[in-house]
């Protein structure tokens, strides 16, 4: 498996079954979720679930996609 991308195997219906989790920085603007949303869906992506651990200025993502997609925008955010 490649390094921060997993297949989630609990996915009942097998419909972009890949995920990463990202973090993004708030210091400055807070990013709405809506915000980034606009960001990801051009690269095929979604957000699968916001999660609740809000260290200091920082929110974490899940994100899920066909692993070709997570790759491609795991490239560009590195």
């Amino acid at each position: 498996m490649e390094e921060n991308v997993y297949l989630d195997l609990n996915d009942g219906d097998g419909f972009f079954m890949y995920r990463i989790g990202i973090s993004v920085d708030h210091t400055g603007k807070k990013v709405s979720i809506q915000e980034l949303e606009q960001l990801v869906e051009p690269h095929f992506l979604y957000i699968e679930k916001e999660l609740r651990l809000h260290i200091d200025s920082i929110q974490y993502y899940i994100l899920g996609g066909e692993l070709e997609d997570i790759q491609k925008f795991k490239s560009m955010i590195k």
